[in-house]
């Protein structure tokens, strides 16, 4: 297939400048744009071999037996190998001279005998090489052990690319360590302590929280990206169908209610008299109670974190029937509300849909009623599974016209191509707006030809009033990310919504 006109041209930004981000929006054909200029670029003599790194749920996109796309679109003779868990087997001598591929996933740079297998590998492969970021903003945080690895890989290289759909998630600062490692230069060498003072103003609990930017200062150096980064829109640059949003109600009752009631009413009390509530951390707390466990034992603010996490998150959990998850405790089921919804709902839908759940339990417990009582063949994709299973899983799923794909979006969410599904269900979200993004891209790509529509499952008031589900939808349509809110932020709007 003959790629887009701006494929065509990322491919010739890619062969001309030696350190670039790609940071065209989901579903536009990012990787086929690198595989392209990574083609031209071995046959000029300047490539050699090519490390992938990317989130482990992607890197079957890139090297997948029958999916894969290296072997859709590399145009040159080459030999890809995938160095993970398993030893890497010598290159036959046939392809001592293609071009080599060589993809792994940031999890597994982290070891530091892992990194010098690595080292050693890169040592007897061709040269040049290219260093390829699937997912840049893994590396955002500069302390982390994946991005230091990814800092000493950097140092070998003589071309990178940055790939990223969104690659400023929370605030400028995450920008830092990705333009650092393209080069230094981007930074004006600025440390990144330097160069948040240059930029942001700071605020909140001990003034250690980003509130603001300086201007104009940051308009300038957002302006002069343009020599690094490009960034297009699907809607400037595909014809693609449009996104069609509707909604499903569902009223709780009995226990659920009972119980969301008595939480919330709790939580806005709390959050009234807390005082560190306005500063708390709330990123890390909503993502990973354990993390915020951890963090306890440090200060007051990341007490107050579990607390208003565990709040939030029960809240949460109580929209879709279930109570208990986040203390590693079987969780005890209070309502089937909108699980016997959504069984309803999909007998008058045809063609194959996408289902995404925030909690694993929530897909256990759909799988499980599709494969009962529903007549459509049911699939998982979810953490935990190996990426042959996964790719089975998928495979399945597009082969039958009327099958259900249920998963989660930080496990499935990223990179997959599911443009098969017309139809996406959300029946929770994630706080974090990337996530949301990302799962709802996986159906809307370049080779989309029908509309996708996305429908989310939201519960009610007995009368029909707003929840907590409520609050999230709202936020997340204002592209605003709930991992950023303060508990006073949080009771705010939950009262707006009573």
């Amino acid at each position: 297939m003959k790629p887009f006109k701006h494929q065509t041209e990322g491919t010739r930004l890619l062969v001309d400048h030696p350190e670039f981000c790609l940071f065209d929006e989901m579903g536009t054909g990012k990787t086929r744009t690198v595989i392209d200029a990574m083609s031209w670029l071995y046959r000029l003599g300047r490539v050699g071999t090519v490390l992938v790194v990317a989130p482990a749920a992607v890197r079957s996109v890139w090297d997948g037996k029958d999916t894969g796309e290296i072997k859709q679109w590399c145009m040159e003779p080459y030999y890809a190998m995938r160095y993970d868990k398993k030893p890497v087997r010598p290159v036959p001598p046939e392809h001592r001279s293609s071009l080599w591929w060589i993809v792994t996933n940031y999890e597994f740079l982290r070891s530091q005998s892992r990194m010098a297998h690595l080292e050693a590998l890169l040592h007897v492969s061709p040269e040049p090489l290219a260093l390829v970021l699937d997912e840049s903003s893994q590396i955002k945080t500069r302390t982390t052990l994946q991005t230091k690895a990814i800092r000493h890989l950097r140092q070998r290289a003589s071309r990178v690319v940055l790939m990223n759909g969104t690659p400023v998630a929370n605030n400028l600062m995450d920008f830092w360590s990705q333009l650092n490692i393209l080069n230094p230069a981007i930074v004006d060498r600025q440390t990144y302590w330097q160069f948040r003072n240059t930029y942001a103003k700071m605020g909140g609990f001990k003034a250690k929280q980003v509130v603001g930017y300086r201007e104009p200062q940051t308009s300038q150096f957002l302006s002069g990206l343009s020599r690094w980064v490009r960034r297009v829109e699907k809607k400037d640059c595909l014809d693609l169908p449009p996104k069609l949003y509707t909604q499903v109600e569902v009223a709780l009752d009995g226990e659920a209610w009972r119980m969301y009631q008595e939480m919330e009413t709790e939580f806005v009390a709390w959050a009234k008299t807390s005082t560190l509530t306005e500063s708390s951390p709330t990123a890390s707390a909503l993502s990973s109670l354990d993390r915020a466990r951890e963090a306890t034992e440090e200060t007051p603010a990341a007490s107050v974190a579990v607390h208003g996490a565990t709040r939030v998150l029960r809240l949460s959990q109580l929209t879709s029937g279930l109570i208990g998850m986040e203390l590693d405790q079987p969780p005890v089921v209070v309502g089937d509300h909108k699980l016997d919804a959504f069984m309803d709902w999909q007998d008058a839908v045809s063609g194959q849909i996408l289902v995404w759940c925030r909690f694993r339990v929530e897909i256990q417990r759909l799988y499980d009623a599709l494969i009962k009582g529903a007549g459509r063949p049911a699939y998982r994709v979810w953490g935990g599974q190996s990426d042959k299973e996964r790719q089975h899983q998928i495979n399945e799923f597009k082969r039958h016209p009327d099958a259900v794909l249920i998963g989660q979006p930080q496990a499935g969410g990223w990179g997959l191509n599911l443009a098969e599904a017309s139809t996406v269900v959300y029946l929770s979200n994630d706080y974090n707006l990337v996530t949301r993004l990302q799962s709802e891209d996986r159906a809307h790509r370049a080779n989309s030809r029908r509309p996708v529509t996305y429908v989310d499952f939201l519960a009610t008031t007995p009368e029909g009033g707003r929840t907590i589900d409520h609050v999230v939808m709202r936020a997340l349509k204002r592209k605003e990310d709930l991992a950023a809110w303060s508990y006073s932020k949080w009771a705010e709007a939950l009262r707006k919504e009573i």
